[in-house]
């Protein structure tokens, strides 16, 4: 249980969007990105970095986006 975020960031660092930021209790989620940035423009194909922070906790992976 915790405050959970899941952010989605470019090879740069910037941050292309925001999936989830709450508070949440324990169990297992699962979650879905259309592809598209804060603004809602379609991300371009590349490499990404999904970053998931809950309480202290924190994990990074990279991931192709294909369109």
């Amino acid at each position: 249980a915790g405050r959970l975020s899941v952010e989605v960031f470019d090879l740069h660092g910037h941050r292309i969007r925001t999936l989830v930021e709450t508070e949440c209790g324990p169990g297992t989620r699962s979650l879905l990105w259309d592809g598209r940035t804060e603004g809602g423009a379609a991300a371009a194909s590349g490499i990404y970095c999904l970053r998931v922070r809950i309480g202290g906790d924190e994990i990074s992976r990279k991931f192709l986006l294909i369109r």
